[in-house]
């Protein structure tokens, strides 16, 4: 019997058969970008080899299936431009294979199951497009592997920032357009691996605080469209920062002048910011340079968890 079945984008419509948990030795299965609909069938938690499970971008509704927590073999699972809803079962936590987990562009809602901090092997984590409204409950010392995550699109708590300080590991983390209305905390000087943070379409206010120069790696900066005011700090500890946003928010003053020497970077929208000519833009090859090692999985851990990504966005395009 085959143990792959990929018959992504082919356009089969109406609801998975439940006898789809008779495919017991499969171990890598796409569905991925049909017109499927309808629930997830629980006999889904009887495929106990898989590895790989693509379910993105179909019309599947409800929650998901406790049973999922059968498939303990996983390592990738995407379910991302569906329809469900509901909160995640607290049974992903037994999920403990995972590296990469994908469920943006629903409609799950709060709680966070406490469950995902059992996913010791887990790099990325998207949630992007919800309706989450609450902390992600992880402490100290959960998640040590993760290294991308993408929250935003939701209604996360001011709080977020502050309560993810010890995911020391992210180098990506995005959390634009959340609405979140408060200070960027002092806590951000903890991320001191990111190269990629995205806080735009929030309504941050205050300063933007020195503590972001502790952000040594950092080479992709948007804080476009908050409520920041006062002068641009001169960031001469980011001597990789090569994409700089502060459009549209409340700042003054000049700009520093080594920072008219990133690549890219955007002022315009800021009243009381003394002009330059424009955004500096970068050339198409300058800005692949800079933003995609700041947002490629690591090809030798994700395999091909990468390759179906890679796919996923060339026929979104």
């Amino acid at each position: 019997m085959l143990e792959v079945i990929d018959i992504h984008n082919n356009q089969i419509t109406s609801p998975v058969p439940p006898d789809l948990g008779n495919l017991k030795k499969q171990i890598h299965l796409d569905l991925s970008f049909n017109s499927l609909d309808g629930p997830i069938p629980p006999t889904l938690g009887l495929l106990s080899n898989l590895t790989h499970l693509y379910l993105g971008g179909n019309s599947f509704i409800g929650s998901i299936p406790p049973k999922i927590g059968n498939l303990t073999n996983l390592t990738c699972l995407s379910m991302e431009g569906n329809e469900f809803s509901g909160s995640i079962p607290s049974e992903i936590g037994n999920l403990k294979s995972l590296i990469e987990l994908r469920l943006s562009t629903n409609s799950f809602t709060c709680p966070i199951p406490p469950s995902l901090a059992n996913l010791k092997s887990l790099i990325v984590l998207d949630l992007h497009e919800n309706r989450l409204d609450c902390a992600i409950p992880v402490d100290k010392g959960d998640l040590k592997s993760l290294t991308h995550l993408y929250l935003s699109s939701n209604n996360f708590p001011c709080p977020i920032l502050s309560s993810l300080a010890h995911l020391t590991s992210l180098t990506v983390l995005h959390l634009d357009g959340n609405e979140i209305d408060c200070a960027i905390p002092l806590e951000i000087r903890y991320f001191k691996s990111l190269t990629d943070l995205d806080l735009s379409f929030n309504n941050f206010s205050g300063k933007i605080p020195h503590a972001l120069e502790s952000l040594v790696m950092l080479n992709y900066l948007n804080l476009r469209n908050n409520s920041l005011h006062g002068s641009v700090p001169n960031f001469e500890k980011l001597l990789n920062l090569s994409y700089l946003d502060l459009l549209y928010n409340h700042l003054t003053g000049n700009i520093p002048n080594n920072l008219l020497y990133v690549r890219y970077i955007a002022v315009y929208g800021n009243d009381g910011l003394k002009k330059i000519d424009g955004p500096r833009r970068m050339s198409r090859s300058m800005l692949m340079t800079v933003l995609i090692p700041s947002m490629a999985i690591p090809m030798i851990v994700l395999g091909s968890c990468f390759i179906f990504q890679h796919r996923t966005k060339s026929m979104q395009s």
